[in-house]
């Protein structure tokens, strides 16, 4: 399908439509935030930014398209909703209070003029996050802009499957560490010990089964977009699962805990056996001998 200048013109501005939707939530986050001088709120939110993004943009093709709404396009915002409204639910319902990592944030944006200090945190935590995230919600909105073909494709097929596996290795990760953390309280309020790092089920095999599950679920979202090639463009929203590899892998997600945990002789031992990202099997665990 050839497209006019004018229609890549319309694509591309209905396209920022959903990010200033999506900047508009992120900024009430952080007029709240900073009435309750509280900014990580902005991680519930993380995950509604894309849900709104992906769901303006099907209302604005709904509204503006003579044709039917394409099944792909409702498919990937159904995917996208799914998966971010579970990680806001899943992160509000721990939310205790602000998380260290922005404690850490706080330090280092600290300044004597408190207009400053807000200005910082508005630009380094809400104006990036943003960023991030309508970057990484350009492969969704692109298979909702411009997927036209109903026929379904190995594509699609490929890319809900790794989707759904990714969805739920996500959602089990952090449904075994929530019980695993109950179960700790409970027997630390018992008098018992137990060991501080959850280590059962898909812990035993990767040390971050969520952020690993996360990643995968964007690739599987990767995917749907070459269900349908009228331009080229599904070539570009390999960005999406990139970036998301990239803020997990190496960036926000597994060096930041890491770093964190490092120096506790328990977490070494963990990490010296399982895998820090992809699950594998294993090592098993080094007996030591006492000598008599």
């Amino acid at each position: 399908m050839n497209l006019s200048p004018i229609e890549l013109l319309t694509g591309t501005l209905w396209y920022w439509l959903p990010a200033f939707c999506a900047w508009a939530m992120l900024h009430l986050t952080y007029l709240i935030g900073k009435s309750k001088d509280e900014y990580s709120l902005i991680d519930i939110a993380w995950g509604m930014g894309f849900v709104i993004q992906t769901s303006v943009q099907l209302l604005i093709l709904y509204f503006t398209s003579t044709d039917s709404l394409n099944w792909r396009a409702i498919c990937v915002t159904i995917c996208v909703a799914a998966w971010g409204l579970r990680l806001s639910w899943h992160i509000g319902l721990n939310h205790e209070g602000e998380d260290w990592r922005y404690v850490i944030l706080r330090k280092r944006f600290h300044d004597d003029d408190p207009e400053i200090f807000q200005k910082k945190i508005y630009r380094y935590i809400f104006m990036l996050q943003w960023t991030l995230m309508t970057i990484a919600c350009y492969s969704p909105c692109n298979i909702i802009i411009w997927s036209t073909n109903n026929n379904v494709t190995i594509f699609d097929i490929l890319g809900v499957s790794i989707f759904l596996f990714g969805f739920f290795f996500e959602a089990i990760g952090d449904h075994q560490l929530n019980k695993y953390r109950e179960k700790r309280d409970l027997a630390t309020r018992n008098g018992t010990k137990m060991e501080r790092y959850c280590k059962e089920g898909l812990w035993a095999y990767t040390r971050h089964p969520n952020y690993f599950g996360e990643v995968v679920v964007w690739w599987g979202i990767f995917l749907l977009s070459f269900g349908n090639n009228p331009n080229g463009f599904c070539y570009f929203s390999i960005l999406s699962p990139i970036l998301m590899n990239y803020l997990l892998r190496y960036r926000s997600g597994v060096p930041f805990l890491e770093k964190k945990h490092m120096k506790d002789p328990e977490f070494q031992e963990y990490a010296s056996r399982v895998s820090p990202f992809i699950p594998w099997i294993p090592k098993p665990k080094k007996v030591t001998s006492k000598s008599e």
